[in-house]
């Protein structure tokens, strides 16, 4: 039983090593923010412009999924290895399709990556 227990323990110690090398990965594809520059806080901005589709979570609303077939759901760890940073990006700048207008009337650059660093602590840890 003990021995049992050593093994889950040493199981879920590499699995969190995994999932932080994962998101090293995926940190190390942004640009790094300068010296002397105050970060964005990009919960804030996304609680306040991408809640409403995407939840407060990162999984979209039920109302969301009724009404957008294709809507992103950030707590799947699937959707960031089949995206790039820099297509996520431009799909918070621009948009995506006919459903998803882009915020590069809204946000700075800055407050659009800050976001997207923060969509990247959404997701579940497998």
């Amino acid at each position: 039983m003990r021995s049992g227990s050593i093994i889950m323990g040493i199981a879920a110690v590499a699995i969190g090593a995994i999932t932080l090398h994962q998101r090293v990965a995926h940190a190390k594809q942004l640009p790094p923010i300068p010296d002397g520059v105050q970060a964005v806080d990009g919960k804030a901005i996304y609680l306040k412009s991408c809640k409403e589709c995407h939840g407060v979570l990162g999984a979209p609303t039920k109302a969301s999924l009724r009404k957008y077939d294709k809507i992103a759901n950030f707590t799947d760890s699937k959707f960031f290895t089949t995206r790039k940073d820099a297509d996520m990006l431009k799909a918070i700048e621009k948009g995506k399709g006919r459903d998803m207008k882009g915020f590069a009337d809204k946000l700075s650059a800055e407050e659009m990556k800050a976001v997207l660093v923060y969509i990247h602590t959404l997701h579940h840890k497998e």
